[in-house]
């Protein structure tokens, strides 16, 4: 689970491992969770990638860490372990 703040200063905890796509609207982020709910909340979508990359490195700490790739290639993740690198090359886009 990590923690977030709705855009009227409300805490929401969500599942981390129910994030399906994450989009920056201006001021807001909308998180797109696989049960088709969408969250508008406070944090920048670089944050909200952190936390659930912090989430994920602690529940799976026996497999090798996630790494953002910051630059030319930021929109891409190394991936952990191959079901990770099945879901960042396989799963549905938000589009």
């Amino acid at each position: 689970m990590i923690y977030l703040h709705r855009l009227n200063g409300q805490d929401i905890t969500i599942n981390a491992e129910l994030v399906e796509c994450i989009e920056s609207h201006g001021v807001e982020t909308v998180v797109s969770l696989t049960t088709g709910n969408r969250l508008v909340v406070k944090e920048p979508v670089a944050e909200v990638v952190q936390r659930i990359l912090a989430y994920r490195q602690a529940v799976y700490s026996d497999r090798k860490p996630i790494a953002l790739v910051e630059g030319p290639a930021a929109d891409e993740f190394i991936a952990a372990s191959p079901v990770e690198e099945e879901e960042r090359t396989g799963g549905p886009s938000c589009h």
